[in-house]
Protein backbone atom coordinates (compact mmCIF):
# COMPACT_ATOMS: atom_id res chain seq x y z
CA UNK A 1 0.00 0.00 0.00
CA UNK A 2 1.51 3.21 -1.12
CA UNK A 3 1.35 6.58 0.99
CA UNK A 4 0.09 8.36 -1.64
CA UNK A 5 -3.46 5.79 -2.47
CA UNK A 6 -4.68 6.79 0.83
CA UNK A 7 -7.37 9.27 1.77
CA UNK A 8 -6.76 12.69 1.85
CA UNK A 9 -9.88 14.01 2.60
CA UNK A 10 -13.21 12.56 4.88
CA UNK A 11 -15.34 13.10 0.91
CA UNK A 12 -12.34 10.16 -0.38
CA UNK A 13 -12.38 7.96 2.67
CA UNK A 14 -15.95 7.65 2.11
CA UNK A 15 -16.05 6.76 -1.36
CA UNK A 16 -13.42 4.15 -0.74
CA UNK A 17 -15.30 2.86 2.37
CA UNK A 18 -18.57 2.63 -0.02
CA UNK A 19 -16.29 0.68 -2.46
CA UNK A 20 -14.75 -1.95 -0.14
CA UNK A 21 -18.55 -2.00 1.88
CA UNK A 22 -16.93 -0.94 4.83
CA UNK A 23 -19.39 2.01 6.24
CA UNK A 24 -20.44 0.33 9.29
CA UNK A 25 -16.63 -1.17 10.37
CA UNK A 26 -14.56 0.60 12.71
CA UNK A 27 -11.51 -0.76 13.85
CA UNK A 28 -13.26 -2.29 16.80
CA UNK A 29 -15.45 -4.55 14.74
CA UNK A 30 -13.03 -5.90 12.31
CA UNK A 31 -12.92 -9.03 12.24
CA UNK A 32 -9.60 -10.54 11.53
CA UNK A 33 -6.74 -7.99 12.38
CA UNK A 34 -3.24 -7.59 10.84
CA UNK A 35 0.20 -6.30 12.13
CA UNK A 36 0.96 -2.90 11.60
CA UNK A 37 3.62 -3.89 8.80
CA UNK A 38 1.03 -6.24 6.50
CA UNK A 39 -1.73 -3.87 7.15
CA UNK A 40 -4.22 -3.88 4.08
CA UNK A 41 -6.25 -1.18 2.61
CA UNK A 42 -9.68 -2.34 3.98
CA UNK A 43 -7.69 -2.44 7.75
CA UNK A 44 -6.36 1.05 7.32
CA UNK A 45 -10.00 2.51 5.73
CA UNK A 46 -11.23 1.13 8.74
CA UNK A 47 -8.46 2.97 11.41
CA UNK A 48 -11.05 6.14 10.20
CA UNK A 49 -8.27 7.72 10.14
CA UNK A 50 -6.74 10.47 6.84
CA UNK A 51 -3.11 11.03 5.84
CA UNK A 52 -2.62 14.56 4.96
CA UNK A 53 0.88 15.17 3.98
CA UNK A 54 2.25 18.35 3.53
CA UNK A 55 5.77 19.56 2.32
CA UNK A 56 8.29 20.67 5.11
CA UNK A 57 8.61 24.01 3.01
CA UNK A 58 4.75 24.33 3.02
CA UNK A 59 4.39 23.97 6.46
CA UNK A 60 2.59 26.65 8.82
CA UNK A 61 1.82 26.32 12.04
CA UNK A 62 -1.35 28.11 12.16
CA UNK A 63 -2.94 26.02 10.11
CA UNK A 64 -2.90 24.00 12.72
CA UNK A 65 -3.11 26.00 15.53
CA UNK A 66 -4.88 28.92 16.74
CA UNK A 67 -2.55 32.51 16.76
CA UNK A 68 -3.57 32.28 20.62
CA UNK A 69 -2.27 28.60 21.14
CA UNK A 70 0.60 29.19 19.00
CA UNK A 71 1.67 32.52 21.55
CA UNK A 72 0.78 30.52 24.89
CA UNK A 73 2.86 27.42 23.40
CA UNK A 74 5.77 29.94 22.89
CA UNK A 75 5.93 31.53 26.22
CA UNK A 76 5.21 28.42 28.42
CA UNK A 77 8.32 26.87 25.91
CA UNK A 78 10.61 29.89 26.87
CA UNK A 79 10.31 29.76 30.07
CA UNK A 80 10.84 25.51 29.96
CA UNK A 81 14.17 24.94 31.28
CA UNK A 82 14.34 21.43 29.31
CA UNK A 83 13.16 23.17 26.17
CA UNK A 84 16.10 25.35 26.15
CA UNK A 85 18.70 22.62 26.59
CA UNK A 86 16.83 21.18 23.76
CA UNK A 87 17.05 23.99 21.31
CA UNK A 88 21.09 24.31 22.58
CA UNK A 89 21.89 20.09 21.92
CA UNK A 90 20.14 20.37 18.35
CA UNK A 91 22.75 23.05 17.41
CA UNK A 92 25.84 21.50 19.30
CA UNK A 93 24.79 18.18 17.82
CA UNK A 94 22.53 18.36 14.69
CA UNK A 95 23.72 15.18 13.70
CA UNK A 96 24.89 12.46 15.89
CA UNK A 97 28.15 11.69 15.75
CA UNK A 98 30.19 8.88 16.64
CA UNK A 99 31.11 8.02 20.46
CA UNK A 100 28.33 11.40 21.39
CA UNK A 101 25.41 10.15 23.64
CA UNK A 102 22.42 11.82 23.24
CA UNK A 103 22.93 14.84 26.40
CA UNK A 104 20.24 14.62 29.29
CA UNK A 105 18.34 17.63 28.25
CA UNK A 106 15.23 16.26 30.73
CA UNK A 107 11.93 16.10 29.43
CA UNK A 108 13.14 15.95 25.42
CA UNK A 109 15.82 13.68 25.63
CA UNK A 110 13.83 10.98 24.57
CA UNK A 111 12.97 13.02 21.54
CA UNK A 112 16.24 14.05 20.59
CA UNK A 113 17.46 10.90 20.93
CA UNK A 114 14.72 9.25 18.26
CA UNK A 115 15.42 12.52 16.08
CA UNK A 116 19.18 11.53 16.14
CA UNK A 117 17.79 7.60 15.46
CA UNK A 118 16.38 8.62 12.52
CA UNK A 119 18.79 10.78 10.88
CA UNK A 120 21.18 8.16 10.96
CA UNK A 121 18.73 5.90 8.84
CA UNK A 122 20.06 3.99 5.50
CA UNK A 123 18.00 5.70 3.18
CA UNK A 124 17.97 2.75 0.70
CA UNK A 125 17.15 0.61 3.78
CA UNK A 126 14.72 2.41 5.79
CA UNK A 127 11.23 1.24 3.85
CA UNK A 128 12.37 -2.42 3.73
CA UNK A 129 13.28 -3.07 7.45
CA UNK A 130 10.98 -4.89 9.82
CA UNK A 131 10.06 -3.52 12.81
CA UNK A 132 12.35 -4.30 15.98
CA UNK A 133 9.85 -4.77 18.55
CA UNK A 134 6.36 -6.20 18.47
CA UNK A 135 3.82 -5.97 21.21
CA UNK A 136 3.74 -7.29 24.59
CA UNK A 137 1.46 -11.09 24.09
CA UNK A 138 -0.19 -10.53 26.84
CA UNK A 139 -1.92 -7.44 26.09
CA UNK A 140 -3.27 -8.03 22.77
CA UNK A 141 -7.21 -7.76 22.48
CA UNK A 142 -7.26 -11.53 21.61
CA UNK A 143 -5.34 -12.41 24.47
CA UNK A 144 -7.40 -9.91 26.48
CA UNK A 145 -10.25 -11.62 25.47
CA UNK A 146 -9.54 -15.14 26.60
CA UNK A 147 -8.44 -13.79 29.55
CA UNK A 148 -12.20 -12.62 29.78
CA UNK A 149 -11.17 -9.03 30.31
CA UNK A 150 -12.29 -6.19 28.84
CA UNK A 151 -10.90 -4.03 25.99
CA UNK A 152 -9.78 -0.95 28.00
CA UNK A 153 -8.72 1.04 25.53
CA UNK A 154 -11.79 0.55 23.11
CA UNK A 155 -12.56 4.30 21.47
CA UNK A 156 -15.57 3.67 20.11
CA UNK A 157 -16.00 5.92 16.58
CA UNK A 158 -19.22 7.33 15.05
CA UNK A 159 -20.19 5.35 12.37
CA UNK A 160 -20.68 6.40 9.19
CA UNK A 161 -24.51 8.02 8.41
CA UNK A 162 -25.52 7.90 4.75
Amino acid sequence: MAIDELPETASRWEREAKRYGLTDRNIHNLPDYKSASKIKYEQYLCLRVLWRSKKQSEFKPPDWLSNDALDKAGEFLKTTVSWLKYLEAIHANPERMPGVRVANIGAFSLVRYHQLQVLNLDENNAHNESPKFSPIARRTRSKMAKRGLPDLFATPSKLFRK
